[in-house]
């Protein structure tokens, strides 16, 4: 289906602090204990706040679960604080888990399929967060995932790793929604298409068709030395399998630096910065859409 589709979203107070988001992990944890019985409690290591240090993966997993149906049983349109954190507690273990599996960069290991689709799914929970949220600040998001995963029992090492996990996921989300506002002013003849899990899976951002049919796959990136290892990738694969029946692959840099972001609006470039792209990524979607490798594919 197309991409795009206007929708209200709820604006919250860019002033609130970070310890009013804290005291409110605190809250939704202590309301998913009080749904469950105490000595589920007491056999998955439960207290204060958190789990202990001594708590099993599958205590964890368990407490995930009671996340996942917590935020389950919020209206599906509410875009609370509550859901918010209730979403988080519910993919950190698997997404802790694939980290493990997937070290050296996830992309790399396809024969993991339940890990690659854990990693898809944390990013994508933070991109609801902030479709929800959109004013919310990186660094808020940094700070959440912090304390929820600290609240799991998990050691300070674990703690920073997914700290720098989200800080990394943070900063492609923000990348692909800067390119996606670019795809809004192609003109006529162009389609946007989502990607479904398997797309994403083998690095596909976005499906433009171009005006001549031709779907290209699309990988935003978030700097020009990234975008350049991963064409060099794809050229290598292009190379050993020539037959592969894909979608034309380009990788591209967004364009977009830091102070193409209002600080009040941290996920949506200006508009100036926008139409600054649009020749450049207009021109590179045509380029690729007619290379040796491109073929018309139909959309599945």
């Amino acid at each position: 289906m197309a991409l795009y589709e206007n929708q209200n979203k709820q604006e919250i107070d860019p002033k609130r602090i970070l310890e009013r988001h804290l005291i409110g992990l605190h809250d939704i944890q202590e309301d998913i204990k009080d749904q469950r019985l105490s000595s589920q409690m007491a056999q998955a290591g439960m207290r204060g706040h958190g789990l202990n240090q001594h708590a099993s993966s599958e205590s964890r997993h368990q407490f995930a679960k009671a996340a996942n149906q917590y935020a389950d049983r919020l209206d599906a349109h509410e875009q609370s604080d509550a859901k918010m954190y209730a979403s988080i507690l519910a993919v950190l273990p698997n997404t802790i888990d694939a980290l493990h599996k997937l070290r050296g960069g996830w992309k790399n290991a396809p024969k993991d399929y339940n890990s690659t689709m854990s990693m898809i799914r944390f990013n994508d929970t933070l991109s609801e967060i902030i479709t929800s949220h959109p004013t919310i600040q990186p660094k808020t998001l940094i700070e959440i995932v912090r304390a929820a995963t600290q609240s799991y029992g998990y050691n300070m090492s674990i703690v920073s790793e997914m700290e720098q996990q989200t800080f990394a996921a943070l900063r492609g989300i923000k990348h692909e929604r800067a390119f996606e506002a670019v795809l809004y002013y192609l003109p006529e003849g162009y389609k946007v298409y989502e990607t479904t899990d398997e797309e994403d899976k083998h690095g596909a951002d976005f499906l433009v068709q171009c005006p001549n049919r031709v779907l290209v796959s699309v990988d935003v990136k978030s700097s020009p030395e990234s975008a350049e290892r991963a064409t060099v990738n794809d050229e290598v694969y292009l190379e050993r399998h020539q037959n592969a029946k894909r979608y034309p692959h380009l990788a591209i840099f967004s364009g977009f630096t830091d102070n193409d972001f209002d600080p009040q609006s941290p996920w949506q470039p200006g508009q100036e910065a926008i139409l600054r792209e649009l020749p450049r990524i207009q021109a590179a979607l045509l380029e690729k859409s007619t290379d040796k490798h491109s073929r018309i594919l139909e959309r599945v």
